[in-house]
């Protein structure tokens, strides 16, 4: 199957800022999140290739702490089904928009280091899901769509 259907949305939100220096303690972000999947995934269809896709691509900018406006944060996620299980994988990078001169090295090894955090409580959370189906509704497995 070819690719389907993208769609793209844009949110605003405050979030929380780990320690650092001259970092506020909340900031405000935007972030751009494209979603994309296989046809088959989203009719429900048996794929004929025996794997089905979903891709999440984000991009975030923090917008109050020092240099915020000069660098972006991107992750792509990628779940891919077939035969029987399911295949995750997590992408990351910084992109400078502007040069950061002196501080690109520390901005780039925290961004990084957070992401890195950030994707282990996602992991953890979709193990804790995985393994325990029967907290979700009965005849649903956790990961359904709801009705």
């Amino acid at each position: 199957a070819g690719p389907g259907p993208v769609m793209m949305r844009e949110m605003t939100c405050i979030a929380k800022v780990p320690p650092a220096p001259m970092c506020p303690k909340t900031t405000s972000v935007t972030g751009t999140f494209i979603v994309c999947a296989t046809p088959d995934l989203l009719e429900g269809d048996t794929p004929s290739s025996g794997a089905s896709t979903l891709i999440v691509l984000s991009s975030k900018a923090s917008h109050d702490v020092p240099f915020g406006n000069k660098f972006l944060v991107q992750e792509k996620v990628e779940i891919t089904s077939a035969d029987g299980g399911v295949d995750l994988k997590i992408y990351g990078r910084l992109i400078f928009l502007r040069s950061c001169g002196m501080f690109t090295g520390k901005i780039r090894s925290s961004a990084i280091s957070e992401l890195k955090k950030a994707t282990e409580l996602y992991l953890d959370h979709l193990r804790t899901r995985v393994a325990a189906p029967a907290a979700a509704s009965p005849g649903r497995s956790p990961c359904a769509p709801a009705p």
